[in-house]
């Protein structure tokens, strides 16, 4: 593999008095299916040695491999936002960016050992604790969409809307055979999202994660790591807030039964974004049925016995939050230029 120098990265560090040695790298690999495209990681445990010393260190590395257009975006905007808006942040932090390789292409990031956002949730017995956890990712998103990012993709309502409409195309293919009680459900959901997108009295653009999920979150004892950037866009603020509601959602209303907890950490989530003075607060749980629809689209792409048995649910929820969130009839979309 061959190291880029880019021009937006951090200048070279000095070279230090001393050379480290590296006395070994041990590599694990994992893959996932991500929302668009297979993403896969490397995590890499580098033994360090001083020369003169008896003694060595262990550094984790975490290597994303990317498309090169989509690698330069998660390392100029995880560069950007560590070194600015969270830097030095008490409860969120971004992984610090190191270098762009290509051939192929991976972006090398510091890592820390976190856990899975679903397993920290899963450990907490108190509502109490539940909320601060909840709290603490919704202030990390608010910073995040006050950020003064650069970011070269801008996402309209139409595109959003043209996201969800193809969304719906594909889950109608896939449910085809499944019966009408299932495409009439379906085509209300989509009538409900175009409507809505329709109606929405303005389109706030700000940089946003791109519909948030629970897997961009990951915990250390005392703080969180907000993760993967290469979808970051100016966008709606609504996506991101819906997003990581709908996995609460799936969560706690569709495994767990527990509709009390999910209002719980809804509120926890807002309260720490601080949404209450939001012209489009109402809107919040119509986002999370775009999201839910979102959702319903990856989980029909997987094999269909692993699908068939959430559809209902899944169809079921995002209904009751299209028609839960309050999209006023208003003006016509704001440009961003204006």
């Amino acid at each position: 593999m061959r190291g880029s120098a880019p021009t937006w990265g951090t200048p070279p560090a000095k070279p230090s008095k001393q050379r480290v040695s590296v006395e070994s790298c041990r590599v694990y690999a994992s893959s996932e299916v991500g929302d668009r495209e297979v993403e896969r990681e490397l995590t890499y445990a580098v033994k360090l040695r001083r020369p003169g010393s008896g003694g060595t260190r262990t550094v984790l590395l975490k290597g994303r491999l990317l498309p090169p257009h989509l690698g330069r975006t998660e390392f100029v905007v995880s560069h950007q936002l560590g070194n600015g808006a969270f830097k030095n942040h008490e409860t969120m932090r971004v992984p610090k960016p190191l270098t762009i390789l290509d051939q192929p292409s991976i972006v090398l990031l510091e890592w820390h050992p976190t856990i899975a956002f679903k397993d920290r949730v899963r450990s907490i017995d108190t509502p109490i604790r539940l909320a601060k956890v909840f709290a603490a990712v919704g202030g990390g998103l608010r910073i995040l969409h006050a950020s003064q990012v650069g970011l070269a993709v801008l996402e309209t309502a139409e595109e959003a809307c043209e996201r969800c409409r193809d969304a719906g195309r594909r889950i109608e293919s896939r449910l085809a055979s499944s019966g009408p009680r299932r495409l009439e459900q379906l085509h209300e959901c989509v009538a409900l999202v175009v409507r809505g997108f329709r109606d929405l009295e303005s389109w706030e653009y700000r940089p946003v994660y791109g519909q948030l999920r629970w897997d961009a979150v990951t915990c250390a004892r005392k703080r969180f790591y907000l993760n993967g950037f290469e979808h970051c866009r100016l966008s709606h603020p609504g996506l991101d807030l819906g997003g990581f509601l709908a996995d609460a959602v799936r969560f706690y209303v569709l495994r767990e039964e527990r509709r009390d907890l999910y209002a719980h950490v809804r509120r926890a989530l807002l309260d720490g974004y601080a949404a209450d003075g939001l012209a489009w607060r109402g809107d919040i749980e119509w986002f999370v049925g775009c999201a839910l629809l979102l959702g319903l689209d990856r989980l029909v792409a997987r094999p269909e016995k692993k699908w068939e048995p959430k559809v209902d649910g899944l169809l079921g929820e995002c209904r009751r939050a299209l028609l839960a969130g309050r999209v006023s009839a208003g003006p016509n979309v704001h440009d961003p230029s204006t």
